[in-house]
């Protein structure tokens, strides 16, 4: 996997091309006045699992997932309307 530092201007001005880069597995790290404050990276199985799989086991693993599942389809559903 490959590691990049960037700023959080980078982060701002090109956007794109860093969520394609974390899409093919690059893993940046966010620096602000030079000091690291966060890695991005792709997300886990068990995030993924979160939002798109509809087990039981992953309900009880975050009681929030169906919460969080229906504001995003509503938000999708209102960009749609538009």
């Amino acid at each position: 996997m490959k590691t990049i530092a960037i700023t959080t201007a980078d982060l701002r001005y090109n956007l794109p091309t860093v969520r394609s880069g974390i899409q093919k597995g690059t893993q940046y790290i966010l620096l602000y006045r030079g000091r690291p404050i966060a890695e991005i990276n792709k997300i886990s199985n068990e995030v993924d699992a979160m939002f798109f799989d509809e087990s039981d086991k992953i309900k009880k693993l975050n009681p929030n997932a169906e919460r969080l599942k229906k504001k995003v389809a509503k938000r999708r559903k209102k960009r749609i309307q538009r």
